[in-house]
């Protein structure tokens, strides 16, 4: 039984990493590796929450909204200008998206 609920757990965080990166491609045309990194970061966030004696259940809520503060402020630094402007080589947002995943 946890074996098979280790599959599904592990199978739901793939999926929604996927779901990610096909918005991203589908709605901006540029290729977005950084989701994997934003998901690193977000379950840090809630391991650490989780250290520092809330439950785990509330730490959740926490990691999402790090998570989601951290990457606003990251997609909107990068590329947030050069996709509103349409004079902007297309080029540029590529290479933003590749800069921020590493």
């Amino acid at each position: 039984m946890t074996l098979l609920l280790d599959m599904v757990t592990t199978a739901a965080i793939l999926f929604i990493v996927a779901a990610g990166l096909l918005a991203i491609f589908g709605v901006l045309k540029i290729i977005n590796f950084a989701h994997g990194a934003w998901l690193t970061i977000g379950a840090y966030c809630a391991v650490a929450a989780a250290g520092l004696g809330l439950n785990p259940w509330a730490a959740l809520p926490i990691a999402f909204a790090v998570g989601a503060i951290l990457g606003g402020i990251t997609s909107w630094s990068s590329y947030g200008r050069s996709i509103a402007v349409r004079s902007t080589p297309y080029w540029r947002p590529g290479v933003s998206a590749s800069s921020s995943a590493s």
